[in-house]
């Protein structure tokens, strides 16, 4: 159902029949231990609106925690070729963006983090995902590419001694009858977070709409040198949560069945591997903090083609980030209306997928025929192909059986 494209100058992403696709395509800062903003591309299944995006980095040792991953701004709709809607964070919230407004709907912050297990524990899927050591078998994505740092343990910043010691002291606080209720809530949320680790992973819970392109600007610190890490990257996967039923036993604690949450990966339960535009280095510096990346990030707009690579055969160029190849495989080069700026673009094939984000606008076919263009012609499409199968089935070993 996927496929890898890698042409010299374009972007390396993958063709996804769900329509998730991720790229990485900006970083501000590749100093080891530098605050670094990395600008991501990414879009959501076609047929499924996702309750949260889980966001996870490769790099060894690359950790953080809620107040060190930082949103900044959003873009949501468009594509490759036309402008969605931008938005910025005013406040430290990121719930001032729309897409992160449902978050507390699942009672749930709009950044979580800690790591992939957190979230896939609860998904069924994953409870045979292992030969030695839990989703020790998920070690390649669908279009081949290593998950390898996906999957890393929590590292606490202190010792088991210093935490204890640090709790002892909350909780003598909100043991003193004298105190407020402000103190009081202010020491249950400081020990609420000292017993949390730092983690690669975030879950960005929020309202997202199905098949949309978003445009991601968020802020963390690189890994250190001592981590051994060399190069960043990043994964992808969208979620959906549910809720245990309001008739079920409370939890440990108390806790209200509706506060219960549990996650399911849509899509391909592997995720996906963000691709990273050829023009942008993904490899860590012993650099001072103020030094920008080795490429700055550069599009293949007409003033460095040269370094870049014209775009190839069935290619275009869209406008984004100064210029970028798209390819139009599947389908052909066209134009669009962008509020009343013509832009280059794809038109794609009858029966073909589109796709909002990546290196290609056009994806694989809607069913096995290449004949669907809408869900019901897929149902009858499928349907058709089903029964074949089971056609042949009954005239052969299996007649009867099925």
């Amino acid at each position: 159902g996927t496929h890898r494209i890698s042409d010299e100058g374009a972007l390396t992403s993958t063709m996804s029949l769900s329509g998730a696709v991720c790229s990485v395509m900006f970083y501000s800062n590749l100093a080891w231990s530098a605050s670094n903003q990395v600008t991501l591309e990414f879009s959501t299944p076609h047929g499924v609106a996702p309750n949260g995006m889980l966001l996870c980095a490769t790099a060894t040792g690359h950790m953080f925690d809620r107040s060190s991953f930082t949103v900044q701004a959003l873009e949501e709709g468009g594509s490759q070729f036309v402008s969605g809607t931008a938005q910025t964070v005013s406040s430290d919230a990121a719930t001032d963006l729309r897409a992160f407004g449902g978050a507390t709907t699942w009672n749930h912050r709009a950044v979580e983090t800690g790591v992939a297990a957190d979230v896939l524990g609860t998904d069924p899927y994953y409870a045979s995902t292992y030969l030695r050591r839990r989703y020790d078998d998920l070690a390649f994505d669908s279009t081949g590419t290593s998950m390898s740092g996906v999957f890393q343990d929590p590292v606490w910043s202190t010792s088991e001694a210093a935490r204890l010691t640090a709790t002892d002291a909350h909780i003598t606080t909100l043991s003193d009858a004298s105190k407020t209720d402000t103190e009081r809530q202010t020491a249950m949320a400081a020990l609420a977070e000292l017993n949390r680790p730092t983690g690669n992973c975030a879950l960005l819970s929020g309202s997202w709409a199905k098949d949309t392109r978003y445009e991601l600007k968020f802020t963390t610190p690189n890994p250190a040198e001592s981590t051994g890490a060399t190069a960043l990257g990043w994964w992808m996967a969208p979620i959906t949560y549910a809720a245990a039923a309001s008739t079920e036993a409370d939890g440990a604690g108390g806790m209200e069945p509706s506060n219960r949450v549990t996650y399911t990966v849509r899509g391909d339960k592997a995720g996906a591997v963000c691709g990273i535009r050829s023009t942008v280095s993904a490899t860590l510096y012993d650099l001072p903090a103020s030094n920008l990346e080795a490429t700055s990030g550069e599009g293949c707009d007409a003033t460095n083609q040269p370094a870049c690579n014209a775009c190839a055969a069935n290619e275009v160029l869209s406008y984004r980030y100064s210029g970028h190849c798209v390819s139009c495989e599947n389908g052909a080069a066209a134009s669009v209306d962008d509020g009343g700026t013509p832009r280059a673009s794809c038109t794609c094939a009858t029966g073909r997928t589109t796709l909002k984000a990546g290196v290609s606008a056009c994806g694989p076919k809607m069913g096995p025929a290449g004949t669907s263009t809408t869900a019901a012609t897929l149902a009858a499409e499928l349907c058709t192909a089903f029964s074949g199968v089971k056609t042949g089935l009954n005239g052969g070993p299996t007649a009867g059986k099925t």
